[in-house]
């Protein structure tokens, strides 16, 4: 048979064992090969029918088993075929070919030895016998290589698994880390939101102090957007109605905060005809209004200059060119155009109403300015498939010049009666002299929420752990009527194992949760005990109506 490396040999690879008396057979591999250009190969290898071969022929030496003397020898080409060979032909073409050699022996009659010849029905049989071997040997290929492909299919499989566990650990490690990561800047966000909210009470605020604190809340309102958007991995549009006024405000106000810092002059207008009550994701909308600020900023090569903001109304599908009117009724789509362009101090300068507005739809505007930010090594990919996101949820487009220093953004929202919508001063209840115990972990956010009950004019006694909780209402002196519980998922356990305490069955408890609440949340309350539900971040009404509500049910 050819060799496995695909020498241009032929190695004997099988022989039958000598019967009876006589010398033993070769000894397989022990023999050189046979050259595939010997002229007897050739000629076997040429036909398709049995040859004898002639006396003193290399192939039949080394084919006769070591017989002495050595009988007539005949041979014939078999096909070897493999499975590639199987095409969906009827007639498989072989891509290789073996040979069988067949040795006659000699008679020994009264001392003296006959010869023995081939005939030409001995060749026939031959012939038979020739196309059984192929048979045979075609499956024995055809199962050597499904075993082999078997073999290889279960080493693939190994591997897999093996990926499969390492991608998943790496995966699990990732969530892990971000989850801790997202836990931890959470944290900080729910105590500045806290103390914003009793910021927001004080009295007697100056316009500008009221606006440094409301841009400051939401500020940290969109970093909890964003923190719960990469924890989630969804991104959504929430519509509600929102002033639109107030929020433009609040922008200009991080905005020109921004510009002050990198050394840059900042001005806006804002249009009379601009509603005062629209229906959209306010969040979301002061997300880009920031991002095409900072997009600019970040550009910014010296400190020349002056960054120019205008936001103006527009009907929609006609944003370029046809203002919108000032008498449209309430539930009618209106177009919005917000506009930041930089003004240079050197030469001509840009005008914010009047852009050279390139018709290449850009929705982020980020992506002019990645060269600039891969320079400074900024990531940049992430902010712009959000932005691009957003823009395209809110039906809405972001364009910038050809000279890369004006940015267009129109959003479509509609419009909302503004006496529905106004909002009136939230009122906190009074709940002087109530006795709350406060249970939290976090040093920070316990002295914060401690704060807001004081505030409400509760008197509150704080501990850091649930077990230092039950010790202190196992206690015959305890006289709480409130148990605020923040511990997460931890507040179901503590909540069970106080209601187990007979002589404190009747404590009203109400747990702060993190994690959103639906239906399943509220039955394990159920099961609990547990009397109330408040969401984070703790804010003093939302914090004074809970405490409220679950008092007068």
């Amino acid at each position: 048979m050819p060799g496995l490396n695909n020498d241009a040999g032929l190695h004997l690879v099988h022989q039958l064992s000598l019967r009876g008396k006589g010398p033993v057979g070769v000894v397989l591999g022990s023999q050189p090969p046979i050259s595939t250009d010997d002229p007897d190969v050739v000629d076997v290898m040429a036909s398709e029918t049995a040859k004898v071969l002639r006396p003193g022929s290399a192939l039949a030496t080394v084919s006769s088993g070591g017989l002495q003397p050595p009988g007539a020898v005949a041979a014939i080409r078999i096909p070897m075929l493999k499975v590639s060979n199987f095409d969906g032909r009827k007639t498989p073409v072989a891509s290789s070919y073996a040979i069988l050699v067949l040795v006659l022996r000699n008679k020994e009659r009264s001392g003296s030895i006959s010869s023995r010849q081939w005939g030409s029905q001995d060749l026939e049989v031959v012939q038979v016998v020739a196309d059984q071997v192929a048979v045979a040997l075609s499956h024995a290929a055809v199962l050597e290589e499904w075993q082999a492909m078997r073999d290889k299919l279960a080493e693939q499989h190994r591997a897999l698994l093996h990926a499969k566990h390492e991608a998943m650990m790496a995966t699990n490690g990732i969530n892990n880390i971000q989850s801790a990561m997202c836990h931890g800047m959470r944290k900080p966000m729910y105590s500045i939101i806290g103390l914003l909210s009793m910021v927001s009470q004080v009295e007697n605020m100056r316009p500008e102090q009221r606006l440094v604190a409301d841009a400051i809340a939401r500020t940290s309102t969109l970093s909890l957007a964003l923190m719960n958007d990469v924890a989630t991995e969804t991104l959504t549009v929430d519509r509600r109605p929102f002033g639109i006024h107030s929020l433009v405000r609040e922008a200009m106000s991080v905005a020109g905060c921004l510009a002050g810092c990198g050394g840059v002059g900042f001005s806006y207008q804002l249009e009379d005809s601009l509603p005062e009550w629209v229906v959209g994701d306010e969040t979301r909308v002061f997300h880009l209004l920031l991002q095409m600020v900072g997009a600019l900023l970040s550009q910014q090569r010296s400190a020349a200059g002056r960054l120019l903001f205008s936001v103006s109304t527009c009907i929609a599908g006609q944003e370029d060119c046809i203002p919108a009117l000032p008498n449209l009724s309430p539930g009618c789509s209106i177009c919005v155009k917000f506009q930041v362009a930089v003004e240079r101090s050197t030469g001509c300068s840009q005008s914010p109403s009047k852009p050279q507005i390139s018709m290449c739809e850009f929705q982020d505007p980020m992506e002019r300015s990645v060269g600039c930010s891969r320079s400074a090594g900024r990531p940049v990919s992430s902010e712009i498939s959000m932005c691009k996101k957003i823009v395209q949820m809110m039906n809405g487009s972001m364009r910038r010049a050809s000279d890369g220093e004006t940015i267009t953004l129109i959003l479509q929202f509609q419009l909302q009666q503004s006496g529905v919508c106004r909002r009136t001063p939230t009122s906190v209840p009074r709940l002087d002299g109530l006795r709350i115990l406060l249970v939290d972990g976090d040093g920070m956010s316990r002295a914060v929420t401690q704060k807001l009950l004081e505030k409400l004019g509760c008197q509150v006694t704080s501990v850091s752990s649930g077990a230092h909780c039950l010790a202190l209402l196992g206690s015959a002196h305890s006289s709480f009527q409130i148990l605020l519980l923040d511990l997460d998922m931890d507040a179901f356990e503590v909540a069970l194992r106080i209601r187990a305490l007979r002589n404190r069955c009747w404590l009203l408890i109400v747990a702060a949760l993190a994690v959103s609440i639906d239906d399943g949340i509220r039955e394990m309350c159920r099961r609990s005990g547990i009397n109330g539900l408040i969401q984070k971040p703790l804010t003093l009404a939302a914090l004074g109506a809970q405490l409220y509500r679950v008092l007068r049910n």
